[in-house]
């Protein structure tokens, strides 16, 4: 008899599983003398920090190749644990916006030495060419249906929105300034910990919409 596959969940890395979003306020504070907070965080940099095209392309070279910074991210509290329960009836996969030109490895590496057996593949969007030319060759929502996604666990409204559209399960991950108070689709489900995913999938609890 033929195994029957396992639902797939998709997984956002940054502020789903590594403490992204605080990193960068940090270094931001301490490399260009800004005084921000995390929850002042915005993935716009350009308006966060208030830079232009040159200097954000500075920042992001540097960032990008300071062993510092992706390398060390933090996990997120209780993501382990959670997962681990899933992976019995679940097959995880990471959904990523992280160039893979420039930080496939440095990925790779990181979920290997912070989630290791937990994920199966690893699937990235598109890739920076600079800070003008940020290509995305799929949405998160084209990914989920060409790769047979049926949840979505993302902290972004834009990529839950979208995924809801086409059908698929979609959790907003975490009560966080970009995302507390923004609008979304009927169907997506707001989770605000990993503790509060584990009890979605286990069915022992209702959720806000």
């Amino acid at each position: 008899m033929a195994k029957t596959k396992k639902p797939v969940i998709a997984i956002d890395i940054d502020d789903c599983l590594a403490k992204f979003a605080e990193r960068v306020v940090a270094y931001g504070n301490k490399h260009w003398g800004h005084n921000i907070e995390t929850g002042h965080y915005d993935e716009d940099w350009f308006s966060m920090w208030d830079v232009g095209h040159a200097e954000l392309q500075r920042r992001i070279d540097k960032m990008f190749f300071d062993e510092s910074f992706y390398p060390t991210l933090s996990k997120i509290d209780g993501a382990s644990e959670t997962l681990w329960d899933l992976t019995r009836d679940y097959k995880l996969v990471v959904m990523t916006a992280r160039s893979e030109a420039l930080l496939r490895d440095v990925t790779c590496r990181w979920i290997d030495e912070n989630y290791p057996g937990l994920i199966d593949e690893i699937y990235f969007l598109g890739d920076w060419g600079s800070v003008k030319e940020y290509d995305i060759y799929r949405t998160k929502a084209d990914m989920c249906g060409g790769y047979g996604v049926e949840y979505l666990i993302d902290d972004q409204p834009k990529h839950v929105n979208g995924a809801a559209e086409r059908g698929v399960k979609a959790l907003l991950y975490g009560n966080y300034g970009w995302n507390h108070q923004a609008a979304v689709h009927k169907s997506v489900v707001r989770v605000k910990d990993w503790e509060a995913v584990k009890n979605y999938f286990e069915g022992r609890q209702k959720y806000e919409r």
